[in-house]
């Protein structure tokens, strides 16, 4: 997906697929997990940072204008589409604990509770994009992500296991899924999921 594509819009055209078994859809009440097949998205809480990229602003004009993902209002508004166009989960990007895409998704974790949203959120984790972590910052993350990210009744789990997306910076073995394999071994309750998206937008 282009960097500069808005959440809005990656809301509709990155959708995703959990390939796991299926037991049916949704969710009864809002604090529940939904059942599969989970309907996803991935999320880009990244603006107004990206708005300009290579000096340029991008040519995109999303329906709420050059938004602040940050901004309240904005949050309440993505999620109530993100509910609207069918979705159980969005996959948010995220670079590092205190990083603006972790403040961020904290706030829409807030603000899916108190809306009582039905909706889902997981971390894309992208470390893997600009270096390779040891399995020892791999399981310090993730322990971050289970103790202040998961710990909400809005973040996704696959049999009481918080999910954790995995951007696999295009690679063709299994050098990053192994290193997350033994970075997740430090907590036993969570799934590591590698983000390998197919033709058709579909993890594998």
């Amino acid at each position: 997906m282009p960097r500069g594509v808005s959440a809005v819009r990656a809301a509709v055209v990155a959708t995703a697929l959990i390939v796991l078994p299926s037991a049916g859809g949704g969710a009864a009440r809002w604090q529940d997990q939904p059942r599969f097949p989970i309907r996803s998205a991935f999320y880009y809480p990244w603006y107004p940072e990206t708005w300009i990229v290579g000096g340029r602003t991008i040519h995109y004009r999303p329906t709420l204008g050059l938004y602040r993902s940050a901004d309240a209002a904005v949050e309440r508004k993505h999620i109530r589409a993100l509910g609207y166009a069918g979705f159980d989960a969005a996959i948010s990007s995220w670079r590092a604990a205190s990083h603006y895409t972790d403040i961020r998704l904290r706030a829409l974790l807030s603000t899916t509770v108190a809306l009582r949203s039905p909706l889902k959120w997981a971390v894309y984790y992208e470390g893997e994009a600009r270096a390779d972590p040891s399995p020892a910052q791999l399981g310090q993350d993730l322990r971050y992500i289970r103790d202040k990210l998961a710990s909400s009744p809005a973040y996704l789990r696959v049999d009481g296991r918080f999910v954790v997306f995995v951007y696999n910076a295009n690679d063709k073995s299994c050098r990053v899924l192994d290193r997350e394999r033994v970075g997740a071994a430090a907590d036993a309750r969570s799934h590591t999921l590698e983000g390998r998206r197919a033709g058709d937008g579909s993890l594998r």
